[in-house]
């Protein structure tokens, strides 16, 4: 019997040697479950709100973007250089779309692929004269197209997101994860 134990024991050994899984640690005052790839965030804020309210949770995979295409409407964890902070935003604008600015008098609303472009709850993004003037030279410079490697981030919450009408379009290096709301019903 002990015999058997010791055999069960180096198969095991070896089995771990060989297949060597990460182990995952719990940052419970950071709200983050953190593996070498997958990591849960608590949201902070209400920029993505409705879709996403203050208070809920994320789950983040940090490698997914690397056999996977990076696709419209995809909820991403991405960098701002500036800021040294992770934000949580929607991707709406994807290398190629045509990126167009409807002006009106307060300012101006986008306008996709000849579409125009609304949050989750149906509402029109309107940006005002000086988050025109930020993505008009995107616009301008490329003639409409959204560069190579250049992505349109936006918010849900209209009047409390920091997106792309105030710092412009991201590159792609900056976007750092795929994220995926969590279902906490029971």
């Amino acid at each position: 019997m002990l015999r058997f134990n010791k055999y069960i024991i180096l198969l095991i050994y070896f089995i771990f040697e060989a297949f060597p899984v990460k182990a995952e640690s719990i940052i419970s005052n950071n709200n983050i479950l953190e593996s070498s790839q997958i990591k849960i965030f608590t949201v902070s804020g209400n920029s993505m709100s409705p879709m996403i309210k203050n208070g809920q949770k994320v789950k983040a995979d940090f490698r997914y973007y690397e056999t996977n295409k990076i696709k419209r409407y995809d909820l991403v964890i991405a960098e701002l250089a500036a800021h040294k902070r992770e934000i949580l935003k929607r991707i709406m604008g994807i290398p190629e779309d045509s990126l167009e600015l409807v002006y009106n008098k307060s300012g101006c609303t986008l306008k996709l692929n000849n579409k125009l472009l609304v949050n989750s709850a149906g509402s029109k993004y309107l940006l005002n004269k000086k988050e025109c003037k930020l993505l008009g030279l995107y616009v301008k410079n490329n003639k409409g197209p959204i560069p190579k490697d250049a992505y349109l981030l936006l918010g849900d919450n209209l009047k409390a997101s920091k997106d792309s009408r105030k710092f412009g379009l991201i590159n792609k290096s900056h976007i750092k994860a795929k994220a995926t709301i969590v279902n906490t019903d029971k």
